[in-house]
């Protein structure tokens, strides 16, 4: 992470990832990915949708 001043007000500063830390994140996104796809092949389909239905519910409440 890099720190890069704020280009209206002085005492604020703005917070941004360094391409190697963008690259890092992107990383572990993938990891993550991966061990998901592995965990819902062994997952009843039921219980798959179940899940989905409530994460949805969980990203509306909290990017809204």
């Amino acid at each position: 992470m890099t720190r890069i001043s704020h280009p209206h007000d002085r005492r604020a500063c703005r917070i941004s990832l360094t391409p190697e830390g963008a690259r890092l994140g992107e990383q572990v996104h993938a990891e993550i990915c991966a061990r998901l796809d592995v965990l819902g092949e062994e997952m009843p389909e039921a219980d798959r949708r179940r899940i989905a239905t409530a994460l949805t519910g969980v990203v509306a409440r909290y990017t809204t």
